[in-house]
């Protein structure tokens, strides 16, 4: 009997050890896998931190270009008047005072909206991430026309009142290193400070609209590591869209876009049809 109590001993003593080591085998199983799903998780947090630190790259140029042919553009008005009034007071033979010619505004314009589209190009590698990075493509898409055209106004008020520098093999024979700008009218002025406010105030939407991809890129990207969003700005005027995957915002801008798609192409059709016409009526050779 006390063999028998022994061996059954014996035998519930392996099947301790047995199950001990089963369950320790367990546990250091259930470790290591939370100990990869944390280094996974580490993992995806850190790329989702570069790519946003990729992107913020794009944001930061498109922000300080668009800046700066803005500032440029508010303040041009008023050089070209103070220039004026400076050489009519103190005869100044030289126009030192206008910091800029058409082709180093054109330039910079050119600059801004490079960068601008560039920012779009990122933009569109994200569509896997961000569903509505189509709909918010579109809408720079548009506002960069719209920049544009309003660029091209301005610039036209301004061709033949802004210095031209001369180059240096022939600033000798020219007789200086400037070719002085025409003396504006008051309808000049007029005409260039409409068109600055009116390409002022696109650039600003423009602007906006990066600031907006910021904010959604910040809650995208960062907004699972630091546990917080940053709400979608709000402008004062309603009827200044913003870019937001907000349901109520994004509803408004895709309907703006379609909109806007809408007259753009029916322009192209009647310009279309125009150049149809004038090519009809052109005689035959």
């Amino acid at each position: 009997m006390e063999i028998w109590i022994q061996i059954v001993g014996n035998v519930i003593q392996v099947i301790s050890i047995i199950v001990g080591a089963w369950l320790v085998a367990i546990q250091i199983r259930k470790n290591h896998e939370s100990s990869i799903e944390v280094q996974r998780e580490n993992a995806r947090l850190g790329l989702k931190v570069k790519v946003y630190e990729d992107f913020e790259c794009f944001l930061n140029t498109a922000q300080e270009r668009i800046t700066i042919i803005d500032s440029v553009a508010r303040s041009l008005p008023f050089s070209i008047y103070f220039y004026w009034r400076r050489k009519e007071e103190f005869k100044l033979k030289e126009p030192t005072h206008i910091n800029h010619t058409s082709y180093s505004i054109a330039r910079l314009h050119n600059r801004a909206m490079d960068s601008a589209l560039k920012l779009i190009i990122k933009l569109e590698s994200f569509e896997v991430a961000l569903t509505e990075s189509k709909t918010f493509v579109r809408a720079l898409s548009i506002q960069m026309s719209k920049c544009s055209d309003a660029f091209r106004e301005f610039h036209e008020a301004t061709l033949m009142l802004l210095p031209v520098h001369v180059p240096k093999d022939k600033q000798a024979a020219v007789g200086s290193k400037i070719l002085e700008p025409h003396r504006p009218t008051d309808d000049n002025l007029n005409r260039i400070k409409k068109a600055s406010e009116e390409y002022n105030e696109v650039l600003m939407d423009l602007q906006a609209f990066v600031y907006d991809l910021r904010v959604e890129a910040q809650n995208l990207l960062l907004g699972e590591l630091f546990q917080k969003r940053v709400p979608p700005r709000k402008p004062i005027d309603p009827r200044h869209l913003v870019l937001s995957s907000h349901p109520e915002v994004l509803a408004k801008l895709l309907a703006h876009v379609e909109h806007e798609e809408k007259i753009s192409m029916e322009k192209y059709q009647n310009n279309t049809k125009l150049l149809e016409a004038k090519g009809k009526q052109s005689p035959t050779t």
